[in-house]
């Protein structure tokens, strides 16, 4: 599991008790990010001797102070790229956890249904003693409440843990001092809540640099709080008006008179596949090839793996970061004989987001399943690496109910965009390569795999299919692409054993100003027609 613990200035005191309380934890199994927010000579010190000694201890240096929030993302986005942590909290520098703290909120968590995302505990309210003051009994007596009364007031306190898997669901903390109230709001928008009695820490309400303490001194600090509350509780009412319109839209068949238990916000993990150059290659490439599979295997030089990741980045990685809802990974997957071509590649860019990766082959599955810990439902999406989703497709999906039954959404529906004449078309495919595996995470894992390759063209929709109607993909043909191209699509229609067609170019968009504004739906506000130059 992973603690971050944000700290600017402090008492040293004060500071090695906070790390002393947490390396001295029951539950020994943590890896703690202490996040400097700007340098101070004692808190330098302190920090670094105890991350010299114990390997748990991470420090990251920030030489200027901006914030607790700013400090937590920091801390938080270090931990997220770690595959084998699944529970997240943070602690503050001055206070004192108890022995049972990481334990007793991690078992709770572990033990709780799947739907249950945050827990948290009852804790003392100290002076600068460490002995309790009058006001312990009061605020845990406000601690036990359901869920929904989190929008009237902040109860969940100082000792709380949550799933990572819904924690990357949501942005990250902002708003201070009122971050973990906005965070958590937020977060409960995901998953339910739990709560133990048990005291498991120990909060110090007036130490010398605490929040409480600046509050309570300054009227313009406490006028900040309160205009914060306000925008919180009102973005928060907003976001819950908007999920009950779309909970609305896309509301389950009345035909189903069973509760629903299929894929829902909170339970499912999408997972974006998009093939890069492992199709249908042999195992390496001949260095005496003859003619004939040189054009085979040509995704496997360098010349074309530099090309595709050109076009990946300006194309294909837009429509990713345009999303609406981030909360997915996104695998682009190669063939293992190019990784040092890939590696090679890549160092000509900015580093991706966290939750895009270039992955191996041989390491996709390991991966997917690793992702895969705390969830109930799996949606494996398929895109090629030069093709686009639109912006609201993922954010779709998480509201989409699904029949019982049903193993496979197929996007029939979307645009085919010839990038270097910039000639935008309607198109349907009868079962697109744009289609959405359903699974059981406990199925897949144990070896479930539905075959949409057979039979060839209409895989997908042998299966126990539902259609997504919208117009939600965009099919990219350039002068590079080997496996569509506009004119062929427009000049053949092939047609089912039963004649209904598999494809067809339907309307084409000629107003610039209408194309602008589609191709901007899925390759996001800055895109420009333009600009695009791709071959």
């Amino acid at each position: 599991m992973g603690i971050v613990m944000p700290v600017y200035k402090q008492s040293s005191n004060l500071f090695i008790a906070a790390i002393e309380s947490i390396i001295h934890q029951k539950y020994p199994y943590f890896h703690l990010v202490i996040v400097i927010d700007g340098a101070t000579p004692n808190v330098v010190r302190v920090a670094n001797e105890y991350a010299s000694k114990d390997a748990r201890i991470t420090v990251i240096e920030e030489e200027e102070n901006k914030g607790t929030d700013v400090a937590l993302n920091i801390g938080f986005n270090y931990l997220q790229g770690n595959v084998n942590i699944h529970y997240l909290t943070w602690v503050s520098s001055d206070n004192i956890y108890y022995p049972d703290f990481v334990g007793v909120l991690r078992e709770l968590l572990v033990e709780s249904p799947s739907n249950i995302g945050l827990a948290y505990g009852g804790f003392h309210v100290m002076d600068d003693n460490g002995e309790d003051i009058d006001k312990t009994i009061a605020w845990n007596k406000r601690l036990n409440q359901p869920k929904e009364n989190l929008i009237q007031e902040y109860f969940i306190g100082y000792a709380f843990m949550y799933k990572k898997a819904f924690a990357q669901k949501i942005e990250g903390y902002r708003y201070m001092p009122v971050e973990d109230y906005d965070y958590f709001l937020r977060l409960t928008e995901h998953c339910d809540i739990t709560f133990t009695p048990q005291k498991l820490m120990g909060f110090r309400f007036s130490s010398p640099y605490s929040n409480s303490l600046q509050i309570s001194n300054s009227p313009e600090v406490s006028q900040r709080r309160n205009d914060l509350l306000f925008i919180v509780m009102k973005e928060a009412r907003h976001r819950r008006d908007k999920l009950r319109k779309l909970e609305k839209q896309y509301k389950i068949d009345a035909r189903y008179s069973n509760p629903y238990t299929g894929p829902t916000i909170a339970n499912n993990r999408v997972i974006i596949y998009i093939p890069f150059n492992n199709l249908n290659v042999q195992e390496t490439l001949p260095e005496d090839h003859p003619a004939n599979q040189t054009q085979k295997n040509i995704h496997l030089t360098e010349e074309w793996i530099n090309n595709r990741i050109s076009i990946f980045m300006n194309f294909t990685l837009k429509s990713l970061v345009n999303q609406s809802n981030q909360n997915y990974l996104a695998f682009v997957v190669y063939h293992d004989s190019t990784k040092p071509y890939i590696d090679k590649a890549l160092q000509n860019y900015p580093e991706l987001p966290f939750h895009i990766q270039f992955i191996s082959s041989s390491g996709y599955e390991e991966a997917v399943i690793k992702a895969l810990d705390g969830y109930d439902y799996f949606y494996e999406l398929h895109l090629y690496s030069d093709d686009a989703y639109h912006k609201d497709y993922i954010e779709q999906l998480y509201h989409y109910r699904p029949a019982p039954q049903t193993k496979v959404l197929i996007c029939q529906n979307g645009y085919a965009y010839q990038s270097n004449t910039h000639e935008l078309v309607e198109y349907y495919n009868f079962s697109s390569s744009f289609n959405c595996l359903i699974y059981n995470v406990k199925d897949y894992v144990n070896g479930v795999r539905h075959n949409i390759y057979e039979p060839v063209w209409t895989g997908a929709i042998a299966l126990p299919h539902e259609i997504i109607s919208n117009r939600v993909y965009l099919n990219h043909a350039h002068e590079a692409n080997s496996a569509f191209f506009l004119e062929d699509e427009k000049n053949w229609n092939w047609r089912n054993e039963k004649g209904e067609p598999l494809n067809l170019v339907e309307n084409t968009i000629t107003n610039n100003e209408e194309k602008q504004r589609i191709l901007q739906e899925f390759l996001g506000p800055n895109y420009r027609m333009e600009q695009t130059g791709l071959d």
